[in-house]
């Protein structure tokens, strides 16, 4: 069985179909007619059979959704499979949150402004109703002949509850059938389909011409009348009665229609909040199923991070089993800051420095403790030549280089060690150029650092 799946609707730019044909006449035709807020319409175009349903939109004037298949030479028997195909594949659409979407008042509304926007969404979705509508091959029959007695535009209506034989009689004919869904059928409203027209004058009164006589003129031929009793009183009175009959009638008919509407009403309205209730739940479902999805991908990368650190662990120990063969810490940096009375003191000095009598300069070391103890530390200055002149402490010393050695304890992680600050000659300050000093432990030089003094 070969079928042709559409998708169309209006939802805010305009009308939209894919795939794009023919046939869009014959959907907006559909759209036209389409006074309940779910119905399926069925057309037939020569041998073609179109089975569509629509379902007007929450929100948005003139908004709907409609979608639908198109089958050669056969005949869908009864279309309940049909409404249940049609109301969970629109359900899908919902939960799927492309093409249509809950806003915040639990409206079904469109979240497209053209089919083309979300083409992959709309295939797969195609896709899926023909595999679906295949699946119902035996709930076909082989299409009858046509009957062309009338307009091919005509509109037959049926409530939900209609004789199936009603709908097929009208279906087979060339114009357009809708079902309307949660609509009961009213025994008045029942469409006649019309199959020939005869006139009939079996009833027909004919009444024979009476002779006027004139006052006061006889025939040569007249008689006596003979009077009759009458019966025109007593046909007076049965028409009374008849017409008090026929007016209860009326009356009870119209109060019998009130009431079934009322209830019809009120069916409707219990419908549209299980409905409502029904989709919240999908999307309470939907939501559920979204944070459960994002608690599994978070543990999943906590796994990961666990996992990272357990290797981080392992590189750490494999390290801190290498370097406190030779030493008990790892030297990450070492800085130096300016302790003088300027406005920078305090502040971590670059690779350039003003100098200046009142310059006085702190180093720092910043290290990894592997374990703890105790460790004798170096830091070794360079002067810009041969015999430049430090005062380190109370002493004034004039050599290429001094060393400032100091005994620490070391703790494990991450600490700082803070040496003896260092200033220039009191006559003659600091000297321009280049500078140098070195962390040492033992013979093995840790961490290096340059700077200039300007």
């Amino acid at each position: 069985m070969n079928c042709t799946v559409y998708l169309f609707g209006e939802f805010g730019l305009g009308y939209t179909q894919y795939p794009q044909d023919g046939a869009e006449d014959i959907f907006r035709h559909i759209a036209s007619h389409a006074e309940a807020q779910t119905q399926i319409a069925i057309h037939r175009d020569g041998n073609l059979m179109y089975y569509v349903y629509l379902r007007r939109l929450d929100e948005g004037e003139g908004h709907y959704i409609g979608y639908g298949f198109r089958v050669e030479g056969l005949l869908f028997r009864d279309l309940s499979p049909l409404f249940d195909l049609f109301g969970s594949t629109f359900e899908n659409i919902v939960i799927a949150d492309r093409l249509l979407t809950l806003n915040s008042r639990g409206h079904v509304v469109a979240n497209v402004g053209l089919l083309i926007e979300k083409r992959t969404e709309v295939e797969r979705l195609i896709n899926q109703l023909c595999t679906a509508v295949q699946a119902l091959s035996t709930q076909f029959i082989p299409l009858p002949k046509a009957i062309f007695d009338h307009l091919s535009t005509q509109v037959w209506v049926f409530g939900e509850d209609a004789d199936p034989n009603d709908i097929r009689k009208a279906s087979q004919m060339s114009g357009y059938t809708i079902v309307q869904k949660g609509r009961m059928q009213v025994a008045s409203e029942i469409p006649i389909v019309p199959i020939t027209v005869q006139d009939n004058n079996e009833n027909a009164i004919l009444e024979e011409p009476q002779t006027e006589k004139k006052a006061g003129q006889e025939t040569p031929d007249t008689k006596t009348p003979i009077v009759k009793p009458t019966r025109k009183s007593g046909w007076d009175g049965m028409k009374t009665f008849l017409l008090t009959l026929l007016l209860l009638s009326l009356g009870g008919l119209a109060y019998a229609v009130w009431q079934l509407q009322s209830a019809n009403e009120m069916e409707s309205s219990a419908m549209s909040s299980y409905n409502q209730m029904k989709m919240t739940n999908i999307e309470l479902q939907q939501k559920v199923n979204n944070l459960e999805a994002e608690l599994e991908a978070s543990n999943l990368k906590n796994q990961e991070m666990e996992k990272a650190l357990i290797r981080q662990d392992s590189v750490i120990s494999v390290l801190r089993d290498y370097y406190k063969i030779k030493q008990p810490l790892l030297a990450t940096r070492i800085f130096i800051t300016n302790e003088g009375s300027s406005s920078h003191k305090g502040l971590e000095v670059g690779t350039h420095v003003r100098g200046s009598n009142d310059l006085i300069l702190q180093p720092h070391v910043s290290y990894y403790g592997l374990e703890s103890g105790s460790v004798r530390l170096t830091i070794r200055w360079y002067s810009p030549r041969r015999f430049g002149f430090f005062d380190f402490g109370d002493f004034t010393l004039g050599s290429k280089t001094h060393d400032d050695i100091k005994t620490f304890d070391i703790e494990t992680g991450e600490h700082q060690l803070d040496f003896d600050v260092w200033k220039g000659d009191s006559r003659n300050g600091w000297e321009t150029g280049r500078y140098c000093i070195e962390l040492w432990a033992g013979n093995e030089c840790l961490q290096r650092k340059e700077f200039w003094v300007d």
